[in-house]
């Protein structure tokens, strides 16, 4: 049944890989109160994560719902990621790039750049790009324009219109 319906389908994957994803970061953090250096925990995390959506990736249904669907994950972790930067204690900013993470906000600049951008680049790719990149041929132009303008415009749009101006 859940193969026929790719809605519940691509709601199950979404719930199941934020689940997975919750459940790496909640060892990643027992990890790092055993006194490990939080810089390598931090990259670990990152590693992890990554990969793990990845590995989630094939559970969506193809085409642009699977694909929107993913990138809500992506967008949800953004989301809490920027109201919990505010509330940071001291031992939190050890996990973090910056002593205050409300004074640099690239690293949530570069998460809303790679999400905003990986995600329209591929729905206007597939429905838009004919010319491929001569090294990629599974990459088009008009998505790699899409993925540095949509970007762009999303890193901005974070900056003018947050707590980080």
């Amino acid at each position: 049944m859940l193969a026929r319906n790719t809605v519940v389908s691509d709601l199950f994957a979404a719930v199941g890989s934020y689940g997975l994803q919750l459940a790496i970061l909640s060892l990643w953090t027992i990890i790092g109160q055993l006194g490990i250096d939080l810089r390598l925990i931090r990259k670990l995390v990152h590693i992890s994560l990554g990969l793990v959506f990845m590995l989630c990736w094939p559970l969506f249904s193809s085409g642009n719902q699977g694909a929107i669907t993913a990138a809500t994950i992506s967008s949800f972790n953004i989301i809490i990621l920027l109201l919990r930067v505010g509330r940071m204690s001291k031992d939190e900013q050890g996990m973090s790039k910056v002593a205050d993470p409300r004074t640099s906000p690239i690293g949530v600049a570069a998460i809303c750049n790679l999400c905003a951008g990986d995600g329209v680049a591929g729905i206007v790719g597939k429905k838009f790009g004919r010319q491929k990149l001569p090294y990629n041929k599974n990459k088009s132009i008009v998505g790699t324009v899409t993925m540095a303008i949509s970007g762009f415009i999303t890193s901005i749009g974070l900056m003018t219109t947050s707590q980080f101006h």
